[in-house]
């Protein structure tokens, strides 16, 4: 499988399913792909057996929203955060996508 066939592959299974699950084997091609391309910060790595999930990294994310998403007597509004970690996960898979999107 070519680089690019990859990178396009990638990019479908993320858009469908929001992650990819792969064999050792083309975990590591894609991963050596993204560090040479400057996209592997985007992307969180889970090494399970003979498979790697790669991810969007979403963590921070999370820690913006537990920020700003509390009521007045200090306790964490969960609609508020829910709210806000969708949004923010969905334009991070934006940049993410059109950032792969542009590569050779």
């Amino acid at each position: 499988m070519s680089e690019s066939e990859l990178i396009r592959s990638i990019e479908k299974m993320i858009r469908q399913y929001g992650f990819v699950i792969t064999s050792i084997d083309y975990g590591n091609k894609i991963w050596d792909y993204l560090r040479n391309a400057n996209l592997a910060h985007l992307f969180r790595i889970n090494k399970a057996g003979n498979f790697i999930i790669l991810e969007p990294n979403v963590l921070l994310c999370e820690h913006e929203c537990n920020a700003q998403c509390h009521n007045h007597n200090g306790y964490r509004d969960n609609e508020c955060f829910s709210e806000c970690v969708y949004t923010c996960r969905e334009n991070r898979f934006e940049v993410l996508l059109s950032r792969i999107g542009v590569l050779p």
